[in-house]
């Protein structure tokens, strides 16, 4: 596939500037690209007002150790107006979330935007920006017959899109209109290089370059005696498959610019495998997932899963249009490198003095989109979701249930309580269970000491921990010691310097730290209610969804409409590369989608997918 591109004219403006050298056109455009990269994957294609819209952001970059470690996760609506903006703790190059999507929302289409705060230095069109369908139920009804007009262009197998050519299957990408003379030319490999070319261009001088994964390429300057240029770009350095082109004067005026997907081989190959490719109504569904990397197996990398119904199976593969990221011209043109923000690459887990944390609120005041018109296809899975909220809320069916979970902290040793029998108190269990502590009680008062070791040196600190209970400081051992055995899930500690130096606790953590998790992070809610500080309290609060199992039997004959399956936003690979995850399938009858996301390691992204089927049980003999 050709990827052609409109090339504006445009020498007259600038007739008279400064003509800038190649070195100072690269610097100028390294400084106006932001060298981290975001993705987010949500759960589903589209979502009633009122649901829950749970996502996973990635982060990466080529230092992985200096990325940001907030991330900022927003919904807008078609004019701009916030619905709502949230904060997250960015964890091994991600973070979970969910928002609860207003019910008072109009019927549109709306932005879902990420970035971080360093982002915000740069142009808007680097940061993450998916359009996403939220339809009102009381909207919708109004309508006597859907519209069919859609919103996306969908690309199949052999079509044409504006001036895209199928030539090859190398390159994916929406192209603007071209001139039959002035165009861009993406081409296939050769060599290894991805092989771009320019034509129409006369005998004006420019530069072409191209970004991919935060790194930029450059030509010499194009020959002013042909009609013919080029550049190659090395395949093995696309990281991010999207490779940015940018066509300069010689005096730094963008020219034209065009975004190209490319199919090249990545550096982690991502699979997925099911045991079969049809399933029937409820049954189990074990699904495998591998990343390797050559013949090795990619070990601790981040993904996250969504599985859907797709009965088209385009959602997933959805085109959004061509926007030329004239804020990022303008930056190029420039020259400018103010940076206004700072980059987050610590996060304290309390406000700092001034009382201003990072979390964002959400938007008060109801929110309006203008009138949308959607396609019969979705109108129907819509219905769909609406019957399934009906039905469960009918017969008070739980499905899932928000799980919280902690923002880690870093310890040093971890006691798990499930290993062991009952404990008739807490203060036994911590007797029994725990080691490099001493607790001991004076003047019918409990305390608590942490023996600090390591390889030279062993003491007990002087005074008391700081004491925590899911994630909640409490003021002493005593409000622990009350805590009932059963609750405890597991004890960590911490002492050594430079583990207490990363929580970034200051002197709160002089002395160590005493962590107790209960099951499901019981005890959380209600400390925090009577007043104790909760640590990253100014950051939202990750959940991961649960199943519930339904115990009693007359379950099995109340309808099950789902057409969203599973979000699974915690998976972590082993040191094979494998990670497994189930779920059980509804009574729709339909093709499902398993889109899978995620980041490795060192910092590169992976996607991948599979469809299966849901078909009726074949009939029985009577």
């Amino acid at each position: 596939m050709a990827v052609l591109l409109n090339v504006v004219g445009f020498f007259s403006q600038h007739s008279n500037a400064q003509t800038l050298s190649l070195q100072e056109q690269v610097r100028r455009v390294e400084a106006a690209l932001v060298q981290e990269r975001i993705a987010l994957q949500h759960d589903k294609p589209f979502y009633l007002a009122g649901e829950q819209l749970w996502f996973n952001v990635y982060l990466s970059g080529r230092d992985t150790a200096g990325l940001s470690k907030v991330v900022y996760v927003e919904v807008r609506d078609a004019n701009g107006k916030e619905v709502t903006s949230q904060a997250h703790l960015v964890t091994d190059n991600s973070a979970t979330g969910d928002v609860a999507l207003p019910k008072n929302l109009a019927s549109g289409y709306y932005q879902v935007k990420a970035y971080t705060a360093w982002m915000k230095n740069f142009s808007q069109g680097q940061q993450f920006s998916k359009k996403i369908l939220i339809m009102n139920a009381k909207d919708w009804r109004k309508e006597k017959s859907p519209v069919l007009t859609p919103s996306h262009t969908v690309l199949s197998q052999g079509e044409q899109l504006a001036s895209v050519e199928e030539k090859d299957t190398l390159i994916e990408g929406n192209a603007l209109a071209a001139a039959a003379k002035e165009r861009l030319i993406v081409k296939g490999q050769q060599e290894g290089s991805l092989l771009v070319q320019v034509l129409g261009m006369g005998t004006q001088p420019a530069f072409l370059l191209a970004e991919a994964g935060g790194k930029v390429f450059y030509s010499s300057p194009l020959a002013v005696t042909d009609d013919l240029r080029q550049l190659e770009v090395p395949l093995s350095e696309v990281r991010d498959k999207q490779v940015r082109f940018l066509l300069l004067d010689n005096q730094g005026k963008v020219l034209a610019e065009e975004r190209a997907e490319i199919h090249a081989p990545q550096l982690i190959r991502a699979e997925v495998f099911t045991a079969k490719e049809q399933y029937q109504p409820r049954e189990k569904v074990t699904v495998k997932v591998r990343l390797t990397s050559g013949q090795a197996g990619v070990g601790n990398a981040q993904l996250s899963v969504a599985v859907y119904a797709d009965p088209q199976r385009s959602w997933g593969d959805v085109k959004s249009e061509h926007h030329q990221d004239e804020a990022l011209w303008q930056a190029i043109e420039a020259g400018e490198n103010k940076r206004q923000h700072l980059k987050e690459t610590e996060v304290f887990p309390l406000p700092r003095a001034s009382g201003k944390g990072t979390r964002l609120q959400e938007a008060q005041s109801p929110i309006t989109n203008p009138a949308v018109k959607i396609s019969a296809s979705v109108n129907q899975e819509l219905q769909r979701l609406e019957a399934v909220q009906f039905l469960e809320e009918a017969y008070e069916v739980k499905r899932y249930e928000k799980l919280y979970q902690p923002i880690p902290l870093h310890m040093d040793k971890t006691f798990k309580l499930d290993q062991y029998i009952d404990f008739a108190s807490t203060e036994s269990a911590i007797q029994e269970v725990t080691s490099n502590l001493r607790l001991s009680k004076q003047k019918g008062k409990f305390q608590l000491r942490i023996l600090y070791t390591d390889q030279f040196t062993k003491y007990f600190f002087k005074e008391e921990p700081l004491y925590l209970v899911d994630g909640v400081m409490v003021k002493d051992i005593d409000e622990i010691l009350q805590l009932d055995p059963k609750d405890l899930e597991s004890i960590q500690l911490a002492w050594k310097t430079e583990t207490l130096s990363r929580n970034n606790l200051d002197q709160l953590a002089w002395n160590g730290i005493f962590l107790v998790n209960t099951k499901g992070a019981a005890h959380r809610e209600r400390l925090v209610k009577r007043g104790f500080q909760a640590l990253f309290a100014h950051l939202d609060v990750p959940y991961t969804l649960q199943e519930v199992k339904q115990e009693s039997s007359g379950q099995e004959t109340i309808p099950d409409l789902r057409v969203s399956l599973g979000w699974f936003p915690g998976l972590k690979t082993d040191k094979d590369g494998w990670a497994t995850f189930e779920f059980t399938t509804s009574d729709d009858l339909d093709t499902f989608r398993v889109a899978i996301m995620g980041v490795a390691e060192q910092g590169e992204m992976v996607q991948a997918h599979k469809f299966f089927q849901v078909t009726a049980p074949p009939a029985t003999a009577k």
